[in-house]
């Protein structure tokens, strides 16, 4: 494995199932699964463990592409980032 994967499942409560998987500094690969609970406003959801409190769809084709919002705030520190996911 060279690049991180990600596999977004949509599940029958509306929650996303998330299975990530990226290359560590062995030459190993790293799978963590998480779930990720809706939000009051579609496409909104959120992980209070992994301390992301908003995750959003921010523009997706829903077969080729989805450009996706995150914030997290841990510690008093708040971070935003945009990622782009291709298929």
């Amino acid at each position: 494995m060279k690049m991180p994967v990600v596999l977004v499942t949509s599940l029958a409560n509306g929650d996303l199932g998330i299975k990530f998987g990226f290359p560590t500094p062995d030459g190993g690969c790293q799978e963590t699964d998480s779930t990720f609970t809706k939000g009051a406003v579609d496409g909104q959801f959120s992980n209070a463990a992994m301390a992301q409190t908003d995750i959003r769809v921010a523009f997706t084709d829903y077969k080729h592409f989805a450009v996706m919002y995150f914030e997290t705030q841990k510690g008093g520190v708040k971070n935003v980032w945009l990622q782009l996911y291709g298929g």
